[in-house]
């Protein structure tokens, strides 16, 4: 009497199926949900007026709520894009989510958390060597940050830091990675969420310094088991990102030669990116990410 057959992998379509549809959803909302924000503060006629539109919605980013306003009913598409199905799934939320303890120890997580930064690190010393200059929403931002009150500077990392990290990991990280790792090769169920994740910045050379952080996060996420070290890494990334620009004044920023705090941040964060290899390259192999599908 032949073996039983193993029992089908689990369904990809609808995880498929929101890598779709979450950049074309998430510019219709960002652009519907920018423009009523817009006539809300200048008034209808500021439509009439593409100069009026955009000198509007750079006056409000300068405000203290301005990037909450602006950017944090964003991150609802992000949040309800992974949390959604994976409340409809058949698995605990959180497991769905990867939001489990995993395979790493709890003591290796620190060191995975600041292992984080050293990828989108090192690109942005390599940068300008890359590109004559930075892109006009990081230019924007920087401006923004810089220009902020400590009160208004509090909300931002509520957008920047919390927002982004949470939930663009319960989504890339989370739902998506996670899911495609039970029937596709690790190569491919982590690129195609970096990919994703990286295409959401818009601005191509945001996207330069982004995708490598995007890859090692998805190699941590992984090996580790767990999206909580993602998440508390893409959070100290960003935070990193803003205490660098409020010490930094605009020649220091973009410039193409090391000082000691750049060796003293790629000593700190490249030390904890080779200890995070060996953590990993020592983590068990996590059932299914062969390609095959998890017994």
């Amino acid at each position: 009497m032949p073996p039983p057959a193993p029992p089908p992998g689990p369904r990809i379509w609808p995880t498929l199926l929101v890598v779709l549809l979450v950049i074309p959803v998430y510019v219709v909302f960002s652009t519907v949900f920018s423009l009523v924000a817009i006539v809300a503060a200048g008034g209808l006629g500021v439509l009439n007026n593409p100069q009026k539109v955009s000198d509007t919605f750079e006056r409000m980013l300068h405000t203290e709520w301005g990037l909450i306003v602006l950017f944090a009913p964003h991150g609802l598409v992000l949040g309800v894009a992974a949390v959604a199905p994976a409340l409809l799934s058949s698995q605990p939320t959180r497991k769905r989510l990867g939001l489990v303890r995993g395979r790493a120890p709890l003591w290796t997580w620190p060191i995975l958390i600041i292992s984080a930064p050293f990828a989108g690190l090192i690109m942005e010393l390599l940068c300008p060597f890359l590109v004559e200059e930075p892109g006009e929403s990081i230019r924007l931002l920087v401006s923004v940050v810089r220009g902020l009150s400590p009160v208004g500077l509090l909300a931002a990392s509520m957008v920047i830091v919390v927002q982004a990290g949470l939930l663009e990991e319960l989504l890339f990280r989370g739902y998506v990675q996670t899911r495609l790792l039970k029937r596709w090769h690790p190569v491919w169920a982590i690129a195609l969420p970096t990919l994703i994740f990286t295409l959401l910045h818009m601005d191509w050379r945001h996207m330069l310094g982004v995708w490598p952080v995007g890859v090692w996060l998805g190699v941590i996420a992984w090996r580790a088991g767990s999206v909580w070290p993602c998440i508390l890494g893409h959070c100290l990334n960003n935070a990193l990102f803003m205490v660098i620009v409020r010490l930094s004044n605009e020649s220091d920023l973009y410039r193409t030669d090391w000082d000691g705090s750049a060796y003293v941040q790629v000593g700190v964060f490249g030390g904890a990116f080779l200890l995070s290899l060996l953590i990993l390259w020592k983590a068990v192999a996590p059932p299914g990410a062969s390609g095959t599908p998890a017994s």
